[in-house]
């Protein structure tokens, strides 16, 4: 019996890459919202609306996480080898890239507000960010695509039904 074929150096290394990854962003996650927590908790007076920013805030890490959680799913064979390591996280025109600026941004908006509550408004830069890629990547080129180009045969049908007008308009 032949032994099965080990799984490429490829997809182990996205499989290493990928845990490392999303371990690193989920200890910053942690760690800033714990910190964020505890500091407004204990130490600071806050309002609701710091609150309502922190949840907002949280709301993002924790979507973020779960999606690239849910994308490093890895498949192993019979014997252990990896079959599938799931999407790159590292790959930077994956969405994985996008995940991670979602929690580089919450972080940092949870860290610049220990200074002042203020700097939660940051996170108003998703739907703006998300208007802008919505506009360029979708609307925008369908709005300014240029037609498609006639072929010869659908220039003659529309002559021919042309001149079928003109005939029976008299």
């Amino acid at each position: 019996m032949k032994a099965a074929k080990r799984a490429t150096r490829g997809q182990e290394l996205i499989y290493k890459e990928n845990q490392e990854t999303l371990l690193y962003y989920t200890v910053a996650s942690l760690t800033s919202a714990f910190l964020f927590f505890f500091a407004y908790y204990l130490l600071f007076e806050s309002s609701w609306k710091v609150w309502a920013g922190f949840a907002s805030s949280i709301f993002g890490q924790l979507a973020a996480v779960l999606f690239m959680k849910s994308g490093v799913k890895c498949v192993k064979g019979p014997r252990g080898q990896i079959i599938d390591a799931g999407v790159d996280l590292n790959d930077p025109n994956a969405l994985g890239e996008y995940c991670k600026d979602v929690i580089i941004l919450c972080v940092i908006s949870q860290l610049l507000g220990l200074l002042t509550s203020y700097f939660l408004l940051i996170l108003a830069a998703f739907p703006i960010y998300g208007a802008y890629k919505l506009w360029v990547l979708v609307i925008a080129p369908w709005i300014f695509a240029e037609p498609p180009e006639e072929d010869p045969m659908d220039e003659k049908r529309n002559r021919r039904r042309q001149n079928k007008q003109v005939i029976y308009r008299r």
